[in-house]
């Protein structure tokens, strides 16, 4: 992912969001919950449900993954 700064759009942000390698053990069950996701599938491969995550989310958490991504991508 060493896609420059300025490239970076909202697709971008989601692709990350939906690949299940950017994920530590836990760490998307964590976000889940911490957004207030509550809709569960249990037939669901993980980028289906984390779609399902990403449109759930407001703008305002997007911004922050986002954000917080930029800061990891670019430590």
């Amino acid at each position: 992912m060493n896609t420059p700064k300025n490239e970076r759009n909202s697709e971008f942000y989601q692709d990350a969001f939906t690949s299940s390698q950017n994920w530590g053990k836990g760490d998307f069950e964590r976000f889940v919950l911490e957004v207030g996701f509550t809709s569960d599938d249990p037939d669901e491969f993980f980028g289906q449900r984390a779609f399902r995550v990403w449109e759930f989310m407001n703008d305002e958490q997007k911004k922050d993954f986002s954000d917080n991504l930029d800061d990891w991508l670019d430590a």
